[in-house]
């Protein structure tokens, strides 16, 4: 194949790559899983002057993960088998629709954060400190 790098060429295509990550995300530069910057440090990407200072909060309640998942990948294995089996127009779409709603679902289950429930202001009572 004459347009695919091999062998030492592939090498160096890797390591420009490598160095490339390294260079617009530095190690260290987030201090902690608070999200605080260290000193001296940018945060992601490199750029002076912007830091990253607050990362996603948890705001789905640990049962409320599992079931997430699960429900998750039920849908999306129930949307390839749509896909699989070769149906109608509509039905195909309804299918890519469930995928990405699973793919949704198994996304927030797994980070814990629901973007949603941030935009709502929800915030499960479990979650809350225990000030009740």
């Amino acid at each position: 194949m004459k347009g695919s790098p091999t062998g030492f060429r592939r090498l160096v295509l890797h390591r420009i790559f490598i160095k490339s990550l390294i260079k617009a995300y530095p190690v260290g530069a987030v201090s902690d899983m608070t999200g605080q910057v260290a000193a001296g440090e940018t945060g992601c990407g490199g750029s002076e002057g912007v830091a990253m200072t607050q990362r996603w909060s948890v705001n789905v309640t640990p049962a409320e993960r599992i079931v997430r998942i699960v429900i998750g990948v039920v849908g999306m294995a129930g949307g390839l088998m749509v896909i699989a089996g070769g149906a109608s127009l509509w039905s195909m779409v309804a299918a890519v629709l469930l995928i990405a709603a699973g793919l949704d679902l198994v996304v927030t289950g797994s980070t814990g954060h629901c973007p949603l429930y941030q935009r709502l202001g929800h915030v499960p009572v479990s979650l809350k400190g225990g000030t009740s």
